[in-house]
């Protein structure tokens, strides 16, 4: 499995996106080859001057286990597009976000909530969390 510290760390470098991701994990294998590489190799990966100039700057500055201590004390649980966790119809569109910070679970897609609250599950689901939920008709 990727170390998770590096796909915070991609996931907080401005100029780095989706696309950007794609093309470093496609190229590199893994993000933790593309956080170790040199600038000429982000540039055959596919980086503009804009994001290359970004990781320098993220890099040089960015405690990794710092940062990944931080996310880990929100409680949040990180879920990348490998995991069997990502949900597919998200991961099927072309602007996936690579890495969700989850706290709690996931509901599941639109299918299931609309079957969840048709059951009267989802709005029990949200009172339970302390979220107000209007009556409908």
């Amino acid at each position: 499995m990727d170390d998770l510290r590096y796909w915070v760390a991609f996931n907080r470098t401005p100029g780095v996106g989706t696309a950007k991701i794609r093309a470093l994990v496609d190229h590199f294998g893994n993000l933790q080859a593309a956080w170790h590489a040199g600038e000429a190799e982000w540039k055959a990966a596919g980086l503009d001057r804009r994001a290359i100039e970004s990781l320098r700057a993220v890099r040089a500055k960015m405690d990794l286990d710092a940062e990944f201590a931080r996310v880990s004390a929100c409680g949040a649980r990180l879920v990348t597009w490998s995991d069997r966790e990502y949900p597919p119809l998200l991961h099927s569109i072309p602007d996936a976000p690579p890495l969700l910070y989850v706290k709690g679970e996931f509901v599941g897609g639109c299918d299931i909530v609309r079957e969840m609250f048709q059951a009267g599950e989802l709005q029990q689901t949200l009172k339970d969390k302390g979220v107000m939920v209007k009556q409908t008709a």
